[in-house]
């Protein structure tokens, strides 16, 4: 008897789908949500967006956006809003700052599982949506606070939905009814939200990726006025927000934040990289499931599902080439947009794999093996590095790195798990691969991304944060409200942390004016840069955790200071006051 679990047959029924798609959302936030808020927030993306929105609620201000109190005009305010209503539920922290990442991703896999429901069965659902929340990558960005999965849901909320509703007036009636919603309506106002979310590029992934669409599909035709009307009511709402704060506020931002997304398109913005970048991200950050496309390529489907298969390819590859050789900036998260169509052209072979009407072949089963070394093989190396500091000297010399590694930590036995479950569960999946296995081989594979991302968050990400963000943690809790300044490198992590404006000098002619300034001025900086506190001779080390000093100046020399300001700030005054006196 064919189980109807995972028939293509059976009629679906609407509230057992939404069961069960409430049910891989329950499942999937088990996965992510776990340990989510046990890191302190990473430096730069993490922290200017849980910046941003804790402004917003301090400020009570939630049109514009501000980050270390100076406006901020790189993104709408859309993200921002969904992390202050998480604010408000469950505080301003790490757990508040992505617990939307956590919610969208977990929302993304459920809305996966229902489409698939309806292309194939509730078993091809089930799986999509494990491949796509469960590989290491996806698996890790879903506990990320960027607005990446906020954006993706939203994105692939308006390629499903105007995929459905062009499913709707198709003349034939092959496949399952899809539920009666009002698919137009809801593509129009995800896209109007991806774009307050993160501004054009929304238009940029959606629009070409459909319209190649109906290229190669092209029953049902489009009919112009509702792509007037899609487009026109889009627009409207998603420039609803840039009218509103141009009357209020003028057009300032709307100037800066076109100019910034010009920028973004023609530089690296700080962060270069290759062409082909992006693929090999994929390709290692999406084990197991990224192996598993390149048989779709060739694979021939009928109906529902060889339309999506091509919306899925044309998806693909419109990112791939947007973020390949149009955005000069490189980097990991930029290609989540990958995970949804990847996954699901992962599936197709392994749905069939499942059913046997197709088994592994001996490339996939090679790069399933080489993919699983060299994905485990730096999970291996940091703890076995972080034991052994002195096999660094003839790769990385200097004394920065060593500061570095100077920070206690301990690297127990247990922060080999990662990687060596990683191998282990890899083997025993190549093991069912061999005995002709496939169902136990692809449970195994599945469950052991999604492991070994959460045992690197919780085991090797613990002590990569010790490292870095702790030391700067805890010197803005030792100073309190006094006076302090983050010497050096552009970072974000004070201001979320200390819950006020910390000036962040990156020349030794900026510290200065502040020192004179502030007399007491408290500085964090790095070992690498104590060479240009040498004319400083006022700042004394007050304290060494890492890589990170605290600098103060000593009790005299503070007061010195402060004496002079207080004679000079008395000088003026008489000035003033004979000024006034000789006017008169």
């Amino acid at each position: 008897m064919i189980n109807p679990f995972f028939s293509s047959s059976r009629p679906a029924r609407t509230l057992p789908t939404l069961a069960a798609t409430l049910a891989v959302f329950a499942a999937l936030i088990c996965v992510y949500l776990p340990f989510s808020g046990s890191l302190h927030l990473f430096d730069w993306d993490e922290l200017i967006f849980a910046e941003a929105a804790r402004e917003m609620t301090e400020r009570q201000d939630f049109l514009r956006v501000f980050v270390n109190y100076q406006p901020f005009f790189e993104k709408p305010p859309g993200f921002f809003w969904f992390q202050v209503l998480s604010y408000q539920l469950v505080g301003v922290n790490e757990w508040g700052a992505r617990l939307p990442s956590v919610l969208f991703t977990a929302a993304s896999g459920a809305m996966l599982f229902w489409l698939g429901r309806y292309i194939l069965s509730p078993g091809f659902g089930l799986l999509w949506a494990a491949l796509f929340g469960l590989g290491f990558l996806p698996a890790v960005m879903g506990k990320l606070g960027l607005v990446d999965p906020t954006f993706n849901f939203f994105v692939l909320s308006t390629l499903i939905g105007l995929f459905a509703a062009d499913e709707s007036r198709r003349r034939d009636r092959v496949d399952h009814t899809l539920p009666k919603l009002p698919y137009s309506v809801i593509a129009v106002f995800s896209l109007a939200i991806a774009v307050l979310v993160k501004g054009p590029l929304a238009l940029a992934i959606v629009l070409p990726s459909f319209a190649i669409y109906k290229f190669f599909v092209q029953d049902p035709s489009l009919r112009p006025l509702d792509v007037i009307a899609f487009l026109g009511s889009t627009l409207l709402l998603a420039s609803s927000w840039f009218a509103v704060i141009s009357l209020i506020y003028g057009p300032e931002f709307v100037i800066q934040f076109v100019t910034y997304q010009l920028r973004i398109t023609g530089t690296n913005d700080g962060h270069p990289g290759f062409i082909g970048f992006h693929s090999l991200v994929f390709l290692f950050g999406c084990f197991p499931f990224s192996i598993f496309i390149f048989r779709s390529i060739f694979r021939r489907s009928l109906y529902r599902e060889r339309r999506f298969t091509i919306l899925a390819f044309t998806l693909f590859g419109s990112v791939l080439v947007l973020f390949e050789l149009i955005v000069k900036t490189k980097l990991i998260h930029y290609s989540s947009m990958l995970y949804a169509p990847g996954s699901f052209l992962a599936a197709q072979s392994l749905w069939r794999i499942w059913q046997g009407k197709i088994k592994v072949n001996a490339f996939e089963l090679v790069a399933l093996t080489l993919v699983a070394f060299l994905l485990a093989l730096p999970l291996l190396l940091l703890p076995y590095v972080g034991n052994n500091h002195k096999v660094l000297d003839s790769f990385l010399p200097g004394a920065s790195i060593q500061a570095y590694l100077d920070t206690p930590v301990t690297w127990g036995w247990e922060t080999f798990l990662p990687g060596g479950f990683l191998l282990l569960a890899t083997a025993l999946s190549m093991l069912f691969w061999l005995q002709g296995k496939p169902k136990p081989a692809i449970v195994t594979l599945i469950a052991t991304g999604a492991l070994s991302a959460n045992l690197s968050w919780i085991l090797l990400g613990s002590r990569v944060d010790a490292y870095i963000e702790t030391p700067m943690v805890r010197y803005i809790a030792q100073v309190g409200t006094a006076p302090l300044a983050f010497y050096g490198p552009l970072t974000y992590l004070p201001p979320f942390y200390a819950k006020r404006a910390i000036a962040n000098p990156h020349s030794p002619a900026e510290l200065e004016k502040l020192i004179a300034q502030q007399p007491n001025l408290q500085v964090v900086v790095r070992a690498s840069e104590m060479g240009e506190m040498a004319q400083f001779p006022s700042l004394k080390v007050q304290n060494r955790y890492g890589a990170f000093l605290l600098l103060g100046p000593n009790v005299k020399s503070a007061e010195r200071a402060i004496a002079t300001a207080r004679q000079s700030e008395q000088h003026i005054r008489i000035e003033m006051f004979l000024e006034k006196i000789h006017a008169d």
